[in-house]
Parts: C-alpha cells; structure tokens; sequence
C-alpha cells in the first residue's frame, strides 16, 4: 500500500506538468516585467541627462 502511493502515478504526472508550467509562465513574466521596467529607466534617465 505504501510502495504504491510513492509511485508517479499517471495523475501525479500531470499535477507536476501543470505546476511546472505555472512556474515557467511566473518566470517568464517577471522576466519581461524586469527587462521593461530596466528599458523605461534607462530612456528616462536618457531622457533626462539629454
């Protein structure tokens, strides 16, 4: 009974595909929240010193 609940089950499988996913998008978004708000710092400053 225990040896089997340890296994990866078909569903196991994909709650872990659907958290990884999850986590991708999280990544990619912050990434891409990061790299804009870096570009309209570096033109405001631009902007600014110009």
């Amino acid at each position: 009974m225990l040896r089997d609940s340890f296994e990866l089950t078909p569903e196991c499988w994909a709650n872990l595909v659907v958290v990884v996913e999850i986590v991708v998008v999280v990544v990619v978004v912050v990434v891409v929240v990061v790299v804009v708000v870096v570009v309209v710092v570096v033109v405001v400053v631009v902007v600014v010193v110009v």
